[in-house]
């Protein structure tokens, strides 16, 4: 199947091909910089901060990097990139944007496709369950306007 058109950088990256050598370098220090840190918020907001004013050939690095903090270091975010960042997780699973991917309430009818099924073994219905309390989880923390 061929990539979505779409200008979503992570997409970009099967398509757009790899970033130059001179950003790969940059790229490398900024996380030889997060390693250094040993997860204080402080410093990552430091280095969070300081990664705004780099400048980059690959166009796409400055999106994919505030997605990398927002994943991997949300004590880092304003509560306004918190709220963007929660905006973005909610759409991505309710508008998902690849043929094939299912959306939330998709998700939800087939795990409870799957439940319905009497044959279902036990270990295989605790997984089914542990899922199911997942997308709960996802929509308590994505989709309830907590603003």
């Amino acid at each position: 199947m061929p990539p979505p058109d779409t200008d979503d950088p992570e997409f970009g990256l099967y398509t757009g091909g790899f970033f130059p050598d001179v950003d790969r370098e940059k790229l490398n220090r900024l996380h030889t910089r997060i390693k250094e840190a040993e997860g204080s918020s402080s410093v990552l907001k430091s280095i969070k901060d300081s990664f705004k004013r780099i400048k980059f050939v690959d166009e796409r690095i400055p999106r994919l990097m505030g997605r990398f903090f927002a994943r991997n270091f949300p004590e880092t975010l304003s509560p306004t990139e918190g709220l963007h960042w929660r905006d973005y997780c909610a759409k991505k699973i309710q508008l998902p944007v690849m043929e094939g991917s299912a959306e939330l309430a998709d998700y939800g009818r087939l795990m409870e496709n799957e439940l319905s099924d009497p044959s279902l073994s036990a270990p295989t219905r605790a997984i089914i369950h542990a899922l199911v309390e997942w997308k709960a989880r996802l929509e308590e923390e994505l989709l309830a306007w907590k603003r």
